[in-house]
């Protein structure tokens, strides 16, 4: 639902609201048979079944007021709260194991009252000054079937300003200086307690107190306006205060202790043998980003666009907290987008990704690479839509990565169910790009100042 209301005294006085509700179920059983070689250990089959409700809602309230034509500020508050409930049964050779299963509840409000003030001076120079507050409430809960409940609230409070400076020396060139605070928030999957035991020699479990990630970011830019080329290049230095990582190590009694994974033992502890490893997430203290990035946008013809990014940048991860070593490397990624805009509403968009390897506190992981496609077509005097998304077309998406510690050297390939065909239909009723562009620019302000990032 949304709403909008126009003031008739100033032009751009705007008052406008939205609210979002979206539900839906998750259903899922398999069944594993474990075989070992040499036979040392006992073949059986484990029996997974996850049954998992949500519903999750978004509300938007936000007012703009232009005190001139050089100046405005807006105001507003944010919601966004999740309700989830989940099942998880699981059970060895047709037996349900009540050690192991349990129901998952999970309730997280994220309030945010926000604020940007925007105004120019002459012709060159602009500025833009935000602040926003946020209050964060998480409730999650795990109730074994054996009868045991734990609760693990994670509530936190914080304030995101930033600072956005341009200075317009003329029609070509133009320079930036920005600084702004964000956070990327742990994931349900990464904070869930569930100690998954599909590999009995390879256990792996979110952590439920795991810290959100804070990173302070510095940049300056400049932008390079030809006809139909725009080339921008950016200095900029990320400090990063409890980065989230994933943390493997040696599955014993004193590691859990030492670690604070007294739960997960108590399920997983029982048949610990030498040699198990332990897989989760964990914050490391410090960590910081500094480099170049460079991005190309390129009209090559009136039916063919591009866009190039490269970013180059150095890495520093301090995992001392944690009984590892400082780790400095050097990495870089590319991006490529290119749209091709053919005759009778016909659009071809392709994209891809590279990130080279990188290293890690306990290890490094390999290159890694994914390309899409998507094509689409205006329909119905352009009012409706049809389109076709292929994702990840050459099954690559996923990653090789390697730990290697005093006690072991593991590896893991992770490739996830990205592979997929979506066709999808859309219809414009009325004149709603307006109300479109406003919505995207505060998701874009949202993950900007207190959503998730992704920092490759």
């Amino acid at each position: 639902m949304n709403y909008e209301k126009k003031f008739k005294d100033k032009r751009d006085e705007l008052l406008y609201a939205s609210f979002t509700w979206s539900w839906g179920n998750f259903d899922r059983q398999i069944q594993d048979e474990i075989i070992y070689t040499p036979l040392h250990m006992n073949d059986y089959l484990r029996g997974d079944t996850i049954e998992s409700d949500h519903h999750h809602a978004i509300a938007d309230v936000h007012y703009i007021y232009p005190f001139s034509d050089n100046s405005k500020l807006e105001v507003g508050y944010n919601l966004n709260y999740t309700k989830e409930h989940s099942d998880y049964e699981y059970s060895f050779d047709h037996v349900l194991d009540p050690s192991t299963s349990y129901i998952f509840n999970r309730e997280e409000q994220i309030h945010a009252l926000y604020a940007t003030y925007g105004f120019q001076v002459g012709k060159q120079f602009s500025a833009q000054l935000g602040l926003r507050g946020e209050m964060v409430n998480n409730d999650f809960s795990r109730e074994m079937y054996s009868g045991k409940r734990e609760a693990f609230p994670k509530d936190y409070n914080s304030i995101y300003p930033t600072v956005h400076l341009s200075y317009q020396v003329n029609q070509m060139n133009s320079f930036q200086i920005s600084y702004s605070r964000r956070i990327r928030r742990p994931d349900p999957w990464t904070m869930m307690p569930n100690v998954d035991l599909t590999n009995q020699e390879y256990i792996r479990f979110g952590n439920p107190k795991i810290d959100p990630e804070y990173t302070n970011a510095y940049e300056l830019g400049y932008s390079l306006m030809f006809n139909k080329t725009t080339i921008f290049t950016s200095l900029y230095y990320r400090a990063v205060n409890n980065a989230m990582n994933r943390f493997e190590f040696p599955w014993t009694e004193d590691n859990a202790l030492l670690y604070e994974f007294e739960w997960a033992w108590a399920v997983a502890g029982a048949d610990a043998t030498t040699g198990k490893t332990a897989q989760t997430f964990m914050n490391v203290s410090k960590s910081s980003n500094y480099g170049m990035e460079i991005i190309v946008d390129r009209d090559i013809t009136d039916w063919w666009k591009a866009n190039l990014s490269m970013n180059f940048f150095g890495s520093y991860q301090d995992g001392t907290d944690l009984g590892y070593d400082k780790v400095r490397s050097f990495n870089y990624n590319a991006k490529l987008n290119t749209t091709f805009t053919l005759p009778k509403s016909w659009s071809i968009q392709v994209s891809g990704r590279y990130y080279a390897p990188r290293k890690t506190i306990q290890g490094r992981s390999d290159a890694r690479y994914d390309v899409d496609i998507a094509i689409k077509k205006s329909i119905l005097n352009k009012q409706g839509n049809i389109g076709i998304n292929f994702r990840d077309i050459f099954d690559t998406r996923g990653g090789h990565s390697y730990s290697f510690t005093d006690e072991y050297i593991s590896f893991s390939n992770r490739h996830p169910y990205s592979r997929s065909i979506r066709v999808s239909f859309s219809y414009n009723f009325g004149k709603t790009a307006n109300m479109r562009k406003r919505m995207q620019q505060q998701q874009q302000q949202d993950s900007y100042s207190g959503g998730s990032f992704d920092e490759e």
